[in-house]
């Protein structure tokens, strides 16, 4: 009996320490916090016309990062649902995009996709000024 007692009371003492000792570690560049900041405006993203408008990042690889949650939200995770095939800048009517060419996996179709990233752009331009 002191036995079974003596090995249910270790028991209990090593859960405790696994359990105090356990640590989770959240990166600070992660999607979930870039969603809160991040805001997107415009339209659907097919043309330059409704082209989804990006806000709340300051950085080109923000800006990218967020077009692809964009992208996920409505087709699935990158490189499972959907790929890249194509992407670059353009300028346009004094508006700078970035147009993204997807293969939807499922399908095999192309999407195009074009993200309004002029604030990115404008901020970039001015922080190098001010240096």
């Amino acid at each position: 009996m002191i036995k079974k007692l003596t090995l249910v009371f270790l028991l209990i003492i090593a859960f405790c320490i696994g359990c105090v000792s356990r640590q989770t570690i959240k990166s600070p560049d992660s999607s979930a916090t870039k969603k809160n900041r991040v805001v997107f405006s415009g339209g659907a993203g097919d043309s330059y016309e409704t082209a989804v408008i990006i806000n709340g990042t300051s950085k080109s690889r923000e800006a990218v990062m967020a077009e692809y949650d964009y992208i996920s939200q409505l087709y699935g995770e990158k490189d499972n649902a959907w790929k890249v095939e194509e992407q670059s800048m353009i300028k346009e009517d004094n508006r700078t995009f970035d147009m993204i060419r997807v293969r939807i996996i499922v399908n095999d179709k192309m999407h195009f996709f074009y993200f309004d990233i002029s604030s990115v752009v404008s901020r970039k331009k001015n922080v190098a000024k001010d240096n």
